[in-house]
């Protein structure tokens, strides 16, 4: 859980702006609203928030993708 924000605010504000929205966001939470995710633009929707090979695959793709750094919090 974030203090002051949520995530899906997060998620709405990246996807809702033009220069922020073609980024792909992986979801990794303990909550349980995959549909919730999806609709809302995310690309990926890991539960469970621990590290483990499906994090780790679902994050790195988008890495080799875009050859980028990606953004964990």
């Amino acid at each position: 859980m974030m203090s002051g924000i949520d995530g899906w605010t997060v998620l709405t504000a990246i996807k809702g702006d033009p220069t922020l929205a073609d980024i792909p966001v992986v979801l990794m939470t303990i909550v349980d609203e995959k549909s919730r995710g999806f609709s809302l633009g995310a690309a990926e929707y890991l539960g469970q928030a621990r590290r483990s090979r499906q994090a780790d695959g679902g994050v790195a793709k988008y890495c080799r993708r875009a050859r980028r750094r990606v953004l964990l919090d």
